[in-house]
């Protein structure tokens, strides 16, 4: 393992003292999350197993 060569003193979650203004004082803008291609593909293949489960030949 190695030590770091510094180590912040923080005195909470929020404690930002050790970042420059420049980014701390930016606007946030929170946006969702895009969908997962798994979780598409995932429901494609449901909607097809179901499809193809109603449809007898």
């Amino acid at each position: 393992q190695l030590v770091p060569p510094f180590k912040p003193q923080v005195t909470s979650e929020t404690d930002t003292r050790y970042f420059d203004e420049e980014f701390t004082a930016q606007t946030i803008t929170i946006t969702p999350p895009e969908k997962c291609k798994s979780e598409i593909v995932h429901k494609h293949d449901v909607t097809m197993f179901i499809i193809k489960q109603s449809v007898r030949f």
